[in-house]
């Protein structure tokens, strides 16, 4: 997502106009562009995706069967995301796209109530495909013993 894109969409939420149906094309402070990146957000995700606020994070994640970190909170203990271990269902399946710990503390709170995840060390190896392809002429083998090696490589 491009720089421009992504503050517009943040400029919406920060504005509550993201589930409006006719608000937003009224709204003086909004530029072309971000009535253009609203509509078209509106048009493609109108009723399978909503945007929604930090604040109700627990009350969202009790009727989510996938929940997905893609932000950078969970890189370290004072970004870790807040939430209720016990909001989060045990049908669930999360995962966590950060790699760093390897084990947040969202996937610790899965691990401890045995419910499915995902690190996202995956992510990692398979981001680093292309740049090796083009450092070295070959793709690598992704493999569980690579997979393994980084894990080990983490904890060291």
């Amino acid at each position: 997502m491009n720089n421009r894109l992504s503050k517009s969409i943040k400029r919406l939420e920060k504005l509550n106009l993201i589930k409006s149906k006719d608000k937003v094309e009224k709204h003086r402070d909004l530029s072309a562009y971000e009535v253009k990146v609203f509509r078209q957000l509106r048009d493609k995700y109108d009723k399978r995706v909503r945007v929604e606020k930090w604040s109700s994070l627990n009350e969202i994640v009790a009727t989510c069967n996938n929940i997905i970190n893609t932000t950078s909170l969970g890189m370290n203990d004072e970004t870790a995301i807040n939430i209720n271990p016990e909001a989060i269902s045990e049908k669930a399946l999360i995962s966590d796209l950060v790699y760093t710990p390897l084990e947040t503390n969202l996937l610790k709170i899965a691990k401890n109530r045995k419910i499915r995840f995902v690190d996202g060390l995956g992510m990692l190896i398979h981001q680093g495909v292309p740049g090796f392809e083009a450092w070295f002429g070959k793709t690598p083998l992704i493999t569980e013993d690579l997979r393994e090696l980084l894990n080990f490589l983490t904890k060291a």
